[in-house]
């Protein structure tokens, strides 16, 4: 056909002559192939040799040296790890194993401390809260008068009622674990701190944040109340809230740290909550408690927290007995309306923090053969 006209063959020639092939031979620049034309090839083994041509460079060396000063160690085996070393007998005596404890603390605290202060908003929030609730609680209970046993029951309601608050504020704490577990999985396993060292901080370093919301309701609820105008009372007041909250706090660390996640967390934890306010002494006095659930008194945070405002506030305040006409007929203890009478305050302020000790123990041995394999399923 005229249309198709097929490329005469000296054409072809000269369109092969304009891109021709690339030669053959190769040239070694600085360890990588060069071909002509300025591109280049690695080998599948250099690629293999690259991470021991990285260990042996100077750069590898200057990190490596940096890392160490940082820190503050001197590994002479790159492939072992802190926690391995501290182990070892090359740490030396049992000093420098505490030494090496001490720091990994230090260290988790300032973290922790730095991640609690980037998230000002939860610290403005809570404080918000509690002083919402000590407004609101401090005038529905507003100076309340105590002339009578009614006047002493709608005390120990109201004193009741700053202890439920006070379990309320430590609720915060029940997503505390079950985010980090994967992520403190991996660090332990890596040897980058042990477990005790990741507890304790995580414990400690929050407490300052934990318990100023509190305090805050602690003081503005005591004195629109109208408790005893009694310096030494209303300190020892706010000492109870403190081991009130570390008690509580200590339970739902306790709580997060058995849970895998978070919604079990949730789950969990008011079924505790509601077993310990129905055996604190205020719903029901110790011989109505029935003998099935009776020994959860004995663990319950909320009974010593209860107790020990009620003897503070209550210890020697006398009202009058009501007769069936509503006249007053006899002077009766406070203490003896709700079954206290003889219970020694520093002795129950004494139990709460061991309790909330306990709780803290139980909580530590949870995270650390707990849930041991999330974040290491690869």
């Amino acid at each position: 056909a005229k249309g198709c006209q097929m490329p005469s063959p000296t054409a072809a020639a000269t369109k092969q002559e304009a891109h021709p092939p690339l030669p053959s031979n190769k040239s070694r620049k600085g360890g990588l192939k060069f071909e002509d034309g300025g591109r280049f090839y690695i080998t599948q083994e250099e690629i293999d040799d690259l991470p021991r041509r990285f260990a042996a460079s100077a750069f590898a060396k200057k990190i490596k040296d940096e890392s160490e000063h940082q820190l503050g160690l001197h590994l002479n085996d790159k492939n072992r790890s802190t926690w391995q070393i501290k182990k070892s007998n090359d740490c030396g005596s049992f000093f420098s194993g505490l030494y090496l404890w001490f720091y990994e603390f230090l260290v988790l605290c300032y973290r922790t401390t730095v991640s609690c202060m980037r998230n000002p908003l939860k610290t403005v929030a809570s404080l918000g809260t509690n002083v919402f609730f000590g407004l609101v609680l401090g005038g529905v209970y507003y100076q309340l008068p105590l002339n009578n046993t009614i006047d002493a029951r709608n005390y120990g309601a109201s004193l009741f009622m700053i202890t439920l608050n006070f379990t309320f504020a430590a609720f915060s704490v029940i997503p505390t674990f079950p985010p980090e577990r994967a992520l403190f999985n991996r660090d332990v396993a890596n040897g980058l701190y042990s477990p005790s060292a990741f507890y304790l901080a995580k414990t400690f370093a929050e407490i300052p944040f934990n318990h100023f919301g509190p305090t805050i309701l602690a003081i503005i609820f005591y004195w629109m109340v109208g408790f005893v105008e009694d310096a030494g009372r209303f300190f020892t007041f706010l000492l109870i809230c403190q081991v009130m909250v570390w008690a509580s706090i200590g339970f739902f660390l306790c709580i997060s740290a058995i849970s895998p996640n978070v919604d079990v967390a949730n789950l969990i934890a008011p079924l505790f909550f509601v077993v310990f306010f129905l055996v604190s002494g205020f719903y029901l006095s110790d011989d109505a408690i029935p003998a099935w659930i009776d020994w959860c008194k004995y663990i319950a945070f909320t009974r010593y927290g209860y107790w020990s405002v009620m003897v503070n506030q209550m210890d020697g305040l006398t009202v009058n007995a009501l007769g069936s006409d509503g006249q007053p007929v006899a002077e009766v203890s406070v203490l003896s309306q709700f079954a206290l009478e003889g219970k020694d305050l520093w002795e129950q302020i004494g139990v709460l923090f061991a309790v909330g000790c306990g709780y803290r123990i139980l909580g530590f041995l949870a995270i650390k053969y707990t849930n041991r394999k999330v974040g290491l399923e690869n």
